[in-house]
């Protein structure tokens, strides 16, 4: 499932919009329906329903939108917690490993200066 993620330009994966949702960003449907994800215990996301009035309209041309690959939030978080666990018992492989397996993190997104790159 695509949503889109208040204040960025275009449609982004649900598990890259959830990081933003947590983050005080809105989710918004295909047709522009605010969107509330629900985590599950399994780490699936699921949306059971959607919510009305809860965020201001989403605009998809409104020019003060901004790339997601210059905020990458989903990106620097992966980054900061698989530095911390390299220091401890992960190596940067397992990093990069999961980096490929979390959907919306392109290689744009990515940043110098991590390790292996």
């Amino acid at each position: 499932m695509d949503v889109y993620i208040s204040g960025i330009q275009g449609k982004h994966p649900i598990q890259l919009g959830v990081a933003y949702f947590y983050r005080g960003h809105h989710l918004y449907g295909e047709l522009g329906n605010t969107i509330v994800p629900i985590p599950f215990a399994t780490k699936e996301i699921h949306v059971v329903g959607t919510v009305s009035g809860e965020a201001p309209p989403y605009h998809r041309k409104d020019p003060r939108l901004v790339e997601e690959k210059t905020i990458a939030a989903l990106f620097k978080s992966m980054t900061h917690e698989w530095e911390n666990l390299c220091t401890q018992e992960a190596s940067p492989d397992d990093f990069y490993t999961q980096q490929m397996e979390v959907t919306g993190l392109m290689p744009e997104t990515r940043r110098s200066g991590l390790p292996g790159m």
